[in-house]
């Protein structure tokens, strides 16, 4: 609800970024759907995951992001970074 709120007064919007598991359907997608349907904060990338793959997955966000919010900055940090927004 506090995403939801952020977003609406002042247009910041967080999401969770993530890919697919090398095993569609698998237990680990079934799990991050499972939560994204409980807490709607995650977008996921049309990417499979993998430490290899960070550079793509980049990228997709970022086009991703663009195509789906009209923003005047877009921002990707890791999850051990606090931003103060």
């Amino acid at each position: 609800a506090k995403l939801r709120q952020l977003e609406k007064e002042k247009g910041i919007v967080v999401r969770f970024v993530i890919g697919h598991s090398v095993t569609p359907g698998g237990v680990l997608d079934r799990a991050v759907d499972a939560e994204d349907t409980e807490h709607k904060d995650f977008l996921r990338l049309e990417h499979v995951e993998g430490y290899h793959e960070l550079s793509a997955k980049t990228r997709i966000y970022f086009s991703t992001a663009a195509a789906i919010w009209d923003a005047d900055f877009y921002v990707k940090v890791d999850d051990d970074v606090h931003v103060n927004l």
